[in-house]
């Protein structure tokens, strides 16, 4: 496919677009690709420390090891044994593997980096996506996160499933811990810090941090880790 005559909009500027312009990129070299937010880059989902993509419904073990074995490394099942050494609370069965961590902080800015001066940025705010039709792009991809909803004319089923992330100084931490679906402690890079979380809350637009959250997450995280050394919130 010749890509000389095509001219793409990308509405978003978070981890989704950016990537997005990449692959167009590689795949279309010539293609005119326009990226558009209205917002700065910190100011994002994508700035923010977590991002976890797991499956809605529950699934059989099975099904688990069927999906996930073959993708991440080392994938075994935890002995009973082990789940006593790790685990301050009874734990059914538990999963042993290895994965990347990408903060998207430092994610988004390599993908920047990989594009190079090869695509425009323009901040604008989108308010419909008709507002680009008639700018001659011949092709349009939202990526808006939130507000992908309301461009798409469905402003009642996207909602944000708001988290709270915590970031403390915990030397000594080299392995991720996960339980059920809102409960984490994970490395990050530098400076010996570890993100725990989170919190899981339908349809919670604001960006307030109450000391009950913190609270809540801090003793989650801790009944589920006893050894982790914190120096520093």
């Amino acid at each position: 496919m010749s890509s000389t005559l095509l001219k793409i909009a990308i509405i978003g500027e978070g981890v989704i677009g950016v990537s997005t312009a990449l692959a167009i990129r590689q795949a279309l070299p010539t293609a005119v690709i326009k990226i558009f937010s209205d917002r700065p880059f910190e100011d994002t989902t994508s700035f923010g420390p977590a991002g976890i993509f797991r499956f809605n419904e529950d699934q059989s073990l099975e099904k688990l090891e069927k999906a996930f074995g073959s993708i991440v490394y080392n994938f075994r099942w935890l002995t009973q044994r082990e789940l006593s050494l790790i685990c301050a609370k009874p734990a059914k069965f538990g999963i042993h593997y290895t994965a990347y961590a990408a903060e998207g902080r430092r994610f988004v800015s390599y993908l920047k980096n990989q594009l190079g001066n090869t695509v425009e940025y323009k901040t604008q705010k989108i308010e419909s996506i008709k507002e680009l039709a008639n700018q001659d792009f011949s092709l349009i991809v939202n990526c808006a996160g939130l507000g992908g909803g309301k461009l798409a004319g469905d402003d009642e089923n996207v909602f944000p499933n708001r988290g709270v992330g915590i970031v403390v100084k915990a030397p000594g931490q080299s392995h991720f811990c996960y339980e059920d679906a809102d409960t984490f402690c994970i490395p990050v890079v530098g400076d010996d810090r570890v993100l725990l979380g989170t919190l899981r809350q339908d349809n919670r637009w604001d960006r307030e941090i109450s000391r009950e959250d913190i609270n809540d997450i801090w003793t989650r995280v801790t009944e589920l880790k006893p050894s982790l050394n914190i120096q520093k919130l």
